[in-house]
């Protein structure tokens, strides 16, 4: 959220990708037209864990401790 980017950039995302002023934005709207103004492509939280799997070469599965009452 730091970089610098072309205030009419802003303008000219948001309103293509929400029809809405840049300012009436919620800051999860601002994120995305800030990384679509800077070329990033955002993954869910689904596909970040998704792709953490994918990439390491074994998993080690840690049991669940279950307590009996």
């Amino acid at each position: 959220m730091t970089a610098a980017i072309w205030t009419p950039r802003l303008v000219l995302n948001s309103n293509r990708m929400f029809n809405k002023p840049y300012a009436q934005l919620t800051d999860e709207q601002k994120l995305q037209v800030r990384a679509r103004a800077l070329g990033i492509e955002l993954e869910t939280e689904d596909e970040y864990i998704d792709r953490l799997f994918a990439e390491r070469q074994h998993f080690e599965h840690t049991p669940i401790i279950t307590f009996k009452k």
